[in-house]
C-alpha cells in the first residue's frame, strides 16, 4: 500500500535561500512571438500538428536521444555511472529513484518538449528498511495540469491536477514530492516553458492550412490527371430528340465527361466568321512541376530544422559516413543537453531533497549529471566500429564481422600489426593477394593507348585519363570541350563533376553583347559544366526534340566559336536566382543556339545548346 510523503511548500523551500526578486512579473512574450498573422500556437493547434508524420519523426528522434542518456558524474577526468554523495547509501538510493523515473516516465517527461511542460503524480512506498522509494508515476496531460507557485518565494511548489471527477472542486493539489513539474525551455520568471514546435509552426502552416502546399499539390495532381477545360457555347438551347436542352448544360456535361475519362462529342457549329461556337480549350500544366511536387518535402525539412533536427540527422549526406553527420547530430544533441540537465535538477529539487528529509532527516548534497549526448554517441560509435575479431578475411571486403571498418584504411601495415588491429597471418594473406594481382596481365601505371584519336594514360589510381589531365583523374585547366566530350561518352558520372573554361570574354565581345542586350559581361569568362554537356548530349544530341536538328560532336566542340563570333545575341531576362540569361545564335549548317547564365562568380555558364534548321529566325 502506497504511503505518500506530505511536505509543505515552506519545508521544501528551506534548503534554498529566499530570492530578493521573488516578486518579478515578466512580460508574456508568448503573445508577441508570432509569425505574420498566423493563429496563436495553442495546445489544441499542437494536437493538430502531431498528426503530421514529419513532426512525429522529429519528436521521436529527440526522445530517442533522451531515453539513452547516461546518468553519472565525472571525477578526475573519469566518468562514473551513478550519483555522487558523501553517504554511499544515499547515493545508491538517489540513483535508484532516478533510474526508476527514467524507466517509467522518460517518455512522459519528453512531452514537455511538445507542450512546454509535463507533470505527473509520483507514487512512493516504504521498502523493507522503512525507506521511501518511488514505485511509479501517474501521467496526466499537460493541458490538465497547472503549476502551483509559492507566493513568497515565487518558486513552483506543486501541481494542480484538473478533471478529477471524485474531487470536491474537480481538481486535486499535490505538493512536492507527491508530484513532479518539469518545464521545457522555460523563460525567466515563468513557471511554464515553450514548445519546441514553435520553430516548426510557420512551415507546418504553409503545408497544412487552406491553400498550403498539400492543397496546391493535390489540385495540381488532380488537374494533371483529369485535366481542366474551358468550354464556349452559343446562347440558347439545342433540340435533342423531343426536348429542348440548355446549351450551358450541354457544355457542362461535356467538361464533366473529360474528368470522368469518357469520350466527348459536340456540335460542329460555326459562326459567320467561321469560328467554332462550341470551342473546347484544354487546360495545360507546367512542363517541369518538380517545384510543386517537392514543396511539401521542402517544408518537411524546414519543420525538422525548426525543432533542431538538422539535415543529416535523419537523412545521411552524400558520403553517408558517421563523420559527415557529426555536426548535425551535435546540433540536435546540444539542444537536448539543457533539457536533460533541467529534468535532473527538477527531480533532485522537487523529489529527492524532500524525500531525504523524510528518510534521513536532512538533505545531503547530490551531484547528478549526464554524459553530454554528443560525447556519448561518439563513444558508442567507436565501440560499434571497433574490431570484434582478429580473424577477418582481408581477401573479402576488408571488414570485421561483415561491417565496414573505417579505421583500417588509413593505418600503415606495420603499425596495424603492432597495434593489434590486424594480425600477422591476415597481413600475409593480404600480401599474397596483392602479389597475385600484380602478376596478372593488364595495364600498368604509365601505359598509354589511343581512343578516337585521343591519347589516354593509365594513372596511379588505375584509371585511364586523357593526356592533359592532372594526376588524379580530373581534367586540367587546359582541357578542351572535345576531351570532356570523350569522357562524357564513356563515363558520365566522372564527366558530370568537371568544368571546362571555354575562353575569356574579349573587350570587343563585351561591347557587342552590351550594345545588343544591355547586359555588361566585361571581365567574365565562358565556362561549361560537365553536367550541362551531358544534358546537351542526351537531350539535343542523339534524340533532339521535335523540329530540332541533332547537335553533333563537331557542333559541340564549336561552342566557343559560337559564343565568340555569334550572328545575334538576345537577353532572356533574369531567372529565379536573379541572374541574367543570354541566348547566342550562329549559322553552322543550320542555326546553333547557346543559352548562358551570368553568375555571381564572374562566369558566363552554358546552360543548354540546341540546333534548328537554317530557316529559323
Amino acid at each position: 500500500m502506497n504511503a505518500p510523503i506530505r511536505m509543505s511548500a515552506t519545508t521544501l523551500e528551506a534548503s534554498r535561500p529566499p530570492a530578493k526578486t521573488a516578486g518579478y512579473e515578466p512580460i508574456q512574450y508568448g503573445w508577441i512571438r508570432r509569425y505574420r498573422n498566423l493563429p496563436y500556437l495553442s495546445i489544441f493547434v499542437i494536437e493538430q500538428m502531431l498528426l503530421d508524420e514529419t513532426i512525429c519523426i522529429g519528436l521521436a528522434a529527440r526522445k530517442a536521444a533522451m531515453t539513452g542518456a547516461e546518468i553519472g558524474y565525472e571525477e578526475n577526468g573519469k566518468w562514473t555511472p551513478g550519483v555522487q554523495c558523501s553517504k554511499p547509501d544515499v547515493a545508491d538510493w538517489a540513483h535508484r529513484q532516478i533510474r526508476k523515473l527514467w524507466d517509467c516516465g522518460i517518455e512522459h517527461f519528453a512531452t514537455a518538449q511538445v507542450y512546454g511542460w509535463a507533470a505527473c503524480e509520483v507514487l512512493w512506498q516504504k521498502n523493507s528498511q522503512g525507506i521511501q522509494e518511488i514505485v511509479g508515476i501517474e501521467e496526466r496531460h499537460a493541458n490538465d495540469t497547472r503549476a502551483l507557485v509559492d507566493q513568497e518565494s515565487g518558486h513552483v511548489s506543486g501541481v494542480r491536477f484538473l478533471r478529477i471527477k471524485n474531487a470536491d472542486n474537480g481538481f486535486v493539489d499535490l505538493s512536492f514530492p507527491q508530484s513532479l513539474f518539469h518545464a521545457f525551455n522555460r523563460l525567466p520568471g515563468h513557471p511554464y516553458g515553450q514548445t519546441v514546435l514553435l520553430g516548426s509552426y510557420r512551415a507546418w502552416c504553409d503545408k497544412h492550412l487552406e491553400g498550403g502546399a498539400l492543397d496546391v499539390r493535390r489540385v495540381f495532381m488532380h488537374k494533371d490527371a483529369y485535366g481542366g477545360a474551358d468550354m464556349t457555347y452559343p446562347e440558347g438551347t439545342t433540340q435533342i430528340g423531343d426536348r429542348e436542352v440548355s446549351n450551358r448544360d450541354i457544355a457542362r456535361e461535356i467538361v464533366e465527361q473529360l474528368e470522368a475519362g469518357g469520350v466527348t462529342t459536340r456540335p460542329a457549329s460555326m459562326d459567320e466568321q467561321g469560328n467554332e461556337l462550341w470551342k473546347l480549350t484544354r487546360a495545360s500544366v507546367p512542363n517541369n512541376p518538380a517545384h510543386i511536387q517537392n514543396y511539401p518535402a521542402d517544408l518537411d525539412g524546414e519543420m525538422l530544422r525548426g525543432m533542431y533536427v538538422p539535415d543529416g540527422v535523419l537523412k545521411a549526406d552524400d558520403t553517408g559516413s558517421w563523420q559527415g553527420r557529426l555536426i548535425p547530430m551535435g546540433i540536435m544533441y546540444a539542444s537536448l543537453d539543457p533539457s536533460i540537465k533541467t529534468l535532473l535538477n527538477d527531480i533532485v529539487e522537487q523529489l529527492l531533497n524532500a524525500a531525504m528529509i523524510t528518510n534521513w532527516g536532512q538533505v545531503f548534497p547530490l551531484v547528478v549529471q549526464h554524459k553530454p549526448l554528443a560525447k556519448q554517441a561518439l563513444e558508442q560509435q567507436r565501440q560499434t566500429a571497433a574490431p570484434q575479431s582478429q580473424e577477418a578475411n582481408l581477401e573479402g571486403q576488408g571488414s570485421f564481422g561483415g561491417e565496414p571498418n573505417q579505421f583500417r584504411m588509413s593505418l600503415d601495415p606495420v603499425e596495424a600489426v603492432s597495434n593489434g588491429v590486424i594480425d600477422a597471418a591476415s597481413m600475409v594473406r593480404a600480401a599474397k593477394v596483392a602479389l597475385r594481382m600484380s602478376t596478372d596481365e593488364g595495364p600498368k601505371e604509365g601505359d598509354t593507348k589511343a581512343i578516337e584519336g585521343k591519347t589516354y594514360r593509365f594513372n596511379r589510381n588505375s584509371r585511364w585519363e586523357l593526356v592533359g589531365h592532372d594526376g588524379f583523374g580530373h581534367l586540367s585547366t587546359q582541357t578542351t570541350v572535345g576531351e570532356l566530350l570523350v569522357v562524357a561518352k564513356s563515363n558520365q558520372q566522372l564527366a558530370s563533376k568537371e568544368r571546362v573554361a571555354l575562353h575569356a570574354v574579349s573587350p570587343k565581345e563585351a561591347t557587342d553583347i552590351e550594345k545588343l542586350t544591355g547586359v555588361k559581361v566585361d571581365g567574365r569568362a565562358h565556362i561549361i559544366q560537365g553536367s550541362t554537356l551531358i544534358h546537351i548530349l542526351n537531350g539535343h544530341g542523339v534524340e533532339p526534340r521535335s523540329g530540332q536538328l541533332p547537335l553533333t560532336a563537331n557542333d559541340i566542340e564549336r561552342l566557343s566559336e559560337v559564343l565568340t563570333t555569334f550572328d545575334d545575341v538576345q537577353s532572356l531576362g533574369k531567372n529565379k536566382s536573379g541572374n541574367e540569361l543570354l541566348r547566342f545564335k550562329k549559322r553552322v549548317n543550320g542555326h546553333i543556339f547557346v543559352v548562358e547564365e551570368a553568375r555571381g562568380d564572374r562566369t558566363l555558364a552554358v546552360l543548354t545548346a540546341y540546333k534548328y534548321p537554317g530557316k529559323q529566325k
